[in-house]
């Protein structure tokens, strides 16, 4: 038995060459999960159907080439092969296809499916490269982004150093000055108590200190 997933796929493939999904999924039933026998008993059925349905129309006829298809389907599938598209019905009598024509019917189809297979793991690769380009493209910008916010952290930091060593050396000068103006002001006192000059003390102190 074939996985959930591997038989929704096959499903997939049978729907694109223009099978309704029930028809697809009762023929892949029926087969087993055998693609290739579903789209025989899809073709066979098409044939018996249009044999003993009663349509106006007996066949469709391609205006741009005239040629002749027995079953809308068959019209569809030239279409895709040569781009001609105009299409419109005809009472001309088309033969139900032989095993032959069938088997080749049948084979056309499965190289449809194996085209189109081969189309998505193309698109596929080619979104997978530009995902991965984007990525790296993320990647890289996200790199020079950090790299930026580091060095204006490094920055900052620099700065906030230069602030406190020079807030250290306003400090220590503002220390000094007052250290100085202790020591003039003691000197000026004493001056002062030996009837010297208190300011000529206190400017000598000062500027000793200093």
């Amino acid at each position: 038995m074939s996985s959930d997933s591997d038989m929704d796929s096959k499903i997939e493939n049978v729907v694109e060459m223009g099978f309704s999904k029930e028809a697809a999924t009762i023929a892949l039933k029926q087969a087993e999960g055998n693609v290739e026998r579903a789209l025989e008993l899809l073709v066979q059925k098409e044939e018996t159907s249009a044999s003993e349905t009663p349509k106006v129309a007996k066949s469709f006829v391609c205006t741009d080439t005239g040629k002749v298809f027995r079953t809308m389907r068959d019209a569809q599938m030239y279409a895709e092969k040569t781009g001609h598209s105009n299409f419109e019905e005809s009472e001309i009598e088309v033969p139900p296809l032989t095993e032959e024509e069938k088997a080749e019917k049948v084979k056309q189809l499965k190289e449809k499916i194996k085209q189109k297979r081969a189309e998505r793991e193309a698109q596929e690769k080619v979104d997978t490269l530009a995902r991965e380009r984007e990525r790296r493209k993320g990647g890289q910008q996200m790199a020079e982004t950090r790299e930026i916010m580091a060095a204006q952290k490094r920055k900052l930091e620099i700065e906030q150093l230069k602030k406190e060593k020079q807030a250290q050396v306003d400090h220590r000068v503002r220390l000094r000055e007052q250290i100085a103006r202790d020591k003039g002001e003691r000197a000026a006192d004493k001056a002062r108590s030996l009837g010297q000059d208190p300011k000529a003390a206190y400017n000598e102190a000062y500027k000793a200190y200093l």
